[in-house]
């Protein structure tokens, strides 16, 4: 049996911010109530520690604090996956452990960031922590965090480890993501469709798996991208992916880097115009964003309808 089936995390998963009070410390009350807010607005699953949780400028008890608060707000409701992506193995495995024993029921890991390192080591630190750890894994491919963006020959010789599920690709060349999911579609499941024609069209050709995407902040329209093409009413999957895409062009850059500031700061102002009690707090080196930014921010969602 393909490993894709051991799991069947599928449709819009997405990865959540980490609410911070003046302080800059846990806001564990608003974090329940951005989980909650998601959970109501449809999502398929949630995605806890990844890039924009700001897991670099949290210590490792911090890391494992925000797992244990999301899951004890979420656990058996949604699937829920950890971000354990970290400098060593050790570090890595080290996490994987404790989000097991909170109930998580798969872990997220990309290469080492800013070390770089070459296929050779890339495959050793997978097969390391395959080794070491019994939670389904998925590989993700975040080249503009990481540096590096993992080859689809090297993304096959991943998927060859056993405890390798999934890939999230996450490089902005829709090529490599075309090549990633025919090559490896009937191995793994593959994560990294975008809400556009390019997205559709796929969708409609594969039996596709979803998106692991920044913030959940459209609320119901992205987990409803997914339900609207499950039930074959592709129009009504475009206006919901149509809001996603405007959001991509208006606060990205093509290299999915943020317009008006880090991705966290970004989207902790948009989820408090929403009306989820989110502060606008960051660590540093993250910045807050800027009044001038935040009347863009405003804009896009006022021409989005959502506020």
């Amino acid at each position: 049996m393909s490993k894709k089936h051991r799991v069947n995390w599928k449709g819009y998963i997405p990865t959540t911010i980490t609410p911070f009070d003046e302080a800059r410390q846990l806001d564990v009350p608003a974090l329940h109530s951005m989980l909650e807010w998601l959970h109501a607005e449809g999502m398929h699953g949630l995605f806890v520690g990844g890039t924009t949780s700001e897991w670099t400028s949290l210590s490792a008890q911090e890391r494992v604090d925000l797992f244990r608060a999301s899951a004890d707000a979420m656990r058996g409701k949604l699937p829920l996956l950890a971000g354990c992506t970290g400098y060593t193995p050790a570090e890595t495995i080290a996490l994987a452990q404790e989000a097991q024993a909170l109930g998580y029921e798969g872990v997220v890991i990309a290469p080492p960031p800013y070390v770089r390192p070459n296929d050779k080591e890339i495959l050793a630190f997978y097969q390391q922590i395959a080794k070491e750890i019994t939670l389904p894994i998925v590989i993700y491919n975040w080249p503009a965090g990481t540096g590096i963006d993992l080859s689809v020959d090297l993304l096959e010789q991943l998927t060859d480890i056993d405890g390798v599920v999934g890939i999230k690709q996450s490089s902005p060349s829709i090529e490599q993501f075309i090549k990633t999911l025919f090559r490896l579609k009937d191995k793994v499941r593959v994560y990294g469709f975008r809400m556009d024609e390019h997205g559709l069209a796929l969708l409609q050709s594969v039996d596709g798996d979803g998106t692991i995407g920044a913030g959940g902040v459209l609320g119901r329209y992205q987990p409803d991208f997914y339900n609207h093409i499950w039930r074959g009413d592709i129009d009504a999957a475009r206006a919901c992916g149509q809001k996603d895409i405007q959001i991509l062009q208006r606060w990205y850059t093509p290299e999915l880097i943020g317009r008006y500031g880090s991705s966290p700061a970004v989207l902790k102002v948009a989820f408090n115009m929403r009306g989820v009690p989110v502060q606008p707090y960051v660590r540093r080196p993250i910045l807050e964003v800027e009044d001038t930014e935040i009347a863009l921010i405003r804009q896009t969602l006022v021409d989005l309808e959502l506020i």
